[in-house]
């Protein structure tokens, strides 16, 4: 059976930094995750408890419920959950991934022989390579992108623009500040050039906050004259940085709008370059193109 989803996370509100960390983690490496925030356009304005019910029910090949005891004891999750134990039952088990964040709490509806994982004894990053295990291969139904022909390539070619150290780096490494702006330069040059083709609205407006973000980024040359990153001033590194994750959260929303099937990075990792040729590699932390 072919699903929509590889993996569907349901969780309270007061645990959504822990959704959000896999959810990121999972969408930047190709698999297709019903996380609200991912799906806020198509959710708006239906009947939430139809199309959730759906969801957790019957569209995805996993659901992942962080547990704990806001979970329990809120009407929508009680929802989610219970549209989850429906499908469970229907596949006789190996359906719900359960992760508790308190750890003297059980799933209502659950078999208490079903094993649990607890984030406080194995932390994220386990939990994380341990939903790699356990999903495998990306095999969710393919999907169609709502954009044309035209805007898919140019979603593809702004990725492309884009994916490049100079972009990918923290700027707690040691860089060289021409090199970089010279790279962010190019990449800032194709977008410009690209984003007046596009026809999809919102495609052009997350287009054009990259622009903005490598805009930022390259005014920085007028604001200090380091030539090298240990020297920046450290609010002009912040100020980088939140321009740099910026830019990587939009293209991965640009790779989620034309389903392209790819990998990329979902964070700026440390790295060390020096020279125009090193700053317009791929970066070293990510997937291949």
């Amino acid at each position: 059976m072919a699903y929509n989803f590889d993996l569907a996370i349901s969780f309270a509100g007061e645990q959504r930094s822990v959704a959000d960390e896999f959810a990121r983690r999972l969408d930047a490496s190709g698999y297709s995750i019903f996380y609200d925030e991912f799906q806020q356009a198509e959710l708006w304005g239906r009947d939430l408890s139809i199309a959730l019910g759906n969801v957790y029910s019957s569209e995805a090949r996993y659901c992942l419920i962080i547990l704990s005891h806001e979970y329990v004891n809120k009407p929508w999750t009680n929802l989610e959950r219970q549209s989850a134990i429906s499908q469970f039952v229907q596949r006789r088990g190996d359906y719900i991934l359960c992760l508790k964040v308190d750890e003297d709490v059980t799933l209502p509806g659950y078999p208490s022989i079903n094993a649990y994982l607890t984030l406080n004894h194995l932390g994220v990053d386990v939990v994380y390579k341990l939903l790699l295990q356990k999903l495998g291969r990306p095999e969710h139904a393919n999907q169609i992108s709502h954009l044309n022909a035209n805007d898919s390539t140019i979603a593809q070619s702004v990725i492309e623009a884009c994916f490049r150290r100079a972009i990918y780096t923290r700027m707690d490494s040691e860089i060289d500040m021409q090199s970089m702006y010279n790279s962010i330069g190019k990449a800032l040059g194709t977008i410009q050039q690209l984003t007046p083709r596009i026809h999809d609205q919102a495609l052009q407006f997350v287009c054009g906050e990259i622009i903005n973000a490598l805009d930022h980024i390259e005014r920085v040359q007028t604001l200090s004259d380091a030539g090298v990153s240990n020297h920046l001033p450290n609010v002009l590194k912040k100020q980088i940085d939140e321009n740099k994750q910026k830019i990587i959260r939009l293209l991965l929303e640009i790779r989620r709008a034309a389903k392209i099937a790819i990998q990329l990075p979902f964070v700026i990792k440390t790295d060390h370059f020096w020279g125009a040729e090193q700053a317009n590699e791929p970066p070293k932390t990510g997937g291949e193109f």
